[in-house]
């Protein structure tokens, strides 16, 4: 809990200092003054949307049974220029195959999670000015991210033989400070870091250990690489 509550000051510093640097208007030199930069990195286009899937988690591992790994998109809108709505679903896979050529594609320990991450980007006003971005999605950023995860139950765990649902065993909400640049309109990388509290309610172990289990309230630090391919 001490480092927890460490870890949340430090990202709390950073971002107030980092808003400390932004400079007024009245600082900002004449557009005239400023240099001629080449739009190498798409800095200038005007883009109000962006579809991303992760690729660092995509295949995890492989074994003699097929491959394993997490599937993960994300769509970011833009509302205004500083701000963005980021929603992001991921899906543990399991893709078995065999010397016969069958294979088939399923959810691992059928679990699928869904996060919603309303972002402020710090400073776009300024990057803006300098054209280094007009309206996208390349800057520093501050989010308060809602994710929760979901799980499939089947015969076994359910009152009903045949019955297959999802249920929302995990809630959790994440302050986060992050950084997500975009390069050349087809690569984003995305790195962010903070605290995570979350609600647990073990179903699948009350259910065969009732005594065991029991709703549960934790805090724990949270960090974020994605690479992957951006349109």
């Amino acid at each position: 809990m001490k480092q927890s509550f460490t870890l949340l000051l430090l990202t709390f510093g950073l971002a107030c200092s980092l808003f400390a640097q932004i400079p007024s208007k009245s600082d900002l030199p004449d557009e005239e003054e400023l240099p001629l930069v080449p739009d190498l990195f798409g800095y200038q286009d005007y883009d109000t949307r962006m579809f991303k899937l992760n690729v660092l988690d995509l295949i995890q591992y492989t074994n003699p049974d097929g491959i394993i790994g997490k599937i993960q998109f994300a769509y970011e809108h833009k509302l205004k220029p500083s701000w963005s709505l980021n929603t992001e679903l991921a899906a543990n896979y399991f893709f078995a195959y065999n010397e016969l050529g069958r294979s088939h594609l399923k959810l691992r320990d059928g679990i699928l999670s869904l996060t919603m991450e309303p972002r402020y980007y710090l400073g776009m006003r300024r990057r803006m000015f300098f054209k280094q971005s007009k309206n996208n999605f390349s800057s520093n950023y501050v989010s308060l991210a809602f994710s929760t995860r979901l799980v499939e139950l089947n015969r076994g765990f359910s009152a009903t033989d045949n019955a297959r649902y999802l249920y929302s065993d995990n809630f959790g909400v994440a302050p986060l400070f992050g950084v997500q640049r975009r390069i050349l309109k087809w690569i984003y990388v995305d790195f962010n870091l903070g605290v995570r509290v979350s609600y647990g309610d073990p179903l699948r172990t009350r259910l065969f250990f009732p005594k065991d289990s029991e709703k549960v309230w934790q805090i724990a630090p949270h960090t974020s690489l994605k690479l992957g391919l951006a349109i």
